[in-house]
């Protein structure tokens, strides 16, 4: 991979990525809209990443025709499709204004990226549903939440453009995500803030840090020539139980809603090498620390 299309790269994962692909020599194309609500946090990421000679950043909305952003499509080798208007917030009465949405976007990228390109993913492991017992990518998806059926239906127009233009794909369906800049609603983010009113995440099934997806998004598409769809896990139980008790979580938000079920990390080990390093424990000391430091600085 010698170039690399961020769309939605200063988000929480994109962000990450963008640093990634920056520490494998990859030249990296950061797209955002700009967000005056979110004008310092940007700002802060930028003057991380924005000193690399290989990381340009532009302002860009898939809404509206851009020929610079379809140009800058067209050279990459990769492009990853972190932006999209589905939030863990996403409504029922939404649904379908949301899913052609994001699929008229899905169509804009696809046709702008040159064959045999690929395309990177995120979807959630909320595609299964509510499932007992270990879950595999052979899984039936039964996606019981908004959220999981929108991705769901993504998922499956991500593999009906790629294969329309001839392009490479890889969907990566994540648990919960954590680490520093984690989205403020989230509920780690929530405790430490120490919010009056916690909110459960709606996926508990495991937790994974931000630099091991990121590195997982990465790794994947310099090393895998097919298209496939993976999850990424920690392979172990409770994670986001253990993280949520760490930070002091209340019994009510640590009681399981979900059916005990666990995710398989072997289709992932084996084809995609991915495999979890940082242990709960650290990774929720890293996201402390990162708010702290934040609080002292503003």
């Amino acid at each position: 991979m010698r170039k690399a299309v961020v769309l939605g790269g200063l988000g929480f994962l994109g962000y990450h990525i963008c640093q990634e692909l920056l520490e494998n020599s990859v030249e990296v194309v950061c797209v955002e809209k700009q967000d005056p609500r979110e004008n310092l946090m940007m700002d802060e990421k930028l003057l991380y990443m924005g000193r690399n000679a290989s990381f340009e950043w532009i302002q860009g909305d898939l809404d509206h025709e851009d020929e610079r952003l379809f140009a800058l499509i067209s050279e990459a080798d990769t492009v990853y499709h972190m932006a999209s208007p589905v939030s863990l917030e996403s409504k029922w009465q939404l649904k379908n204004q949301t899913v052609q949405q994001a699929t008229k976007w899905i169509q804009t990228i696809s046709q702008s990226m040159k064959k045999e390109a690929m395309v990177v993913f995120p979807s959630t492991v909320e595609v299964y549903g509510d499932v007992p017992g270990l879950i595999t990518e052979e899984t039936p998806p039964q996606p019981t939440s908004p959220y999981g059926l929108i991705k769901y239906e993504l998922e499956q127009s991500i593999i009906k453009e790629a294969n329309a233009h001839q392009l490479r794909y890889l969907i990566l369906r994540l648990p919960t995500v954590y680490g520093p800049w984690q989205r403020a609603d989230m509920t780690f983010a929530q405790l430490l803030n120490h919010e009056d009113d916690i909110y459960k995440d709606r996926s508990t099934l495991d937790a994974l840090y931000v630099t091991d997806v990121a590195k997982g998004f990465v790794h994947a598409a310099i090393q895998r020539d097919q298209s496939g769809v993976y999850h990424l896990t920690s392979g172990k139980r409770d994670q986001w139980f253990i993280g949520a008790r760490l930070l002091g979580a209340r019994e009510d938000l640590l009681k399981e809603s979900q059916t005990r079920s666990s995710l398989s990390p072997k289709k992932a080990e084996e084809q995609l090498q991915f495999r979890a390093s940082v242990p709960i424990e650290e990774g929720i000391r890293l996201q402390e620390e990162h708010v702290q430091r934040r609080n002292r600085l503003r």
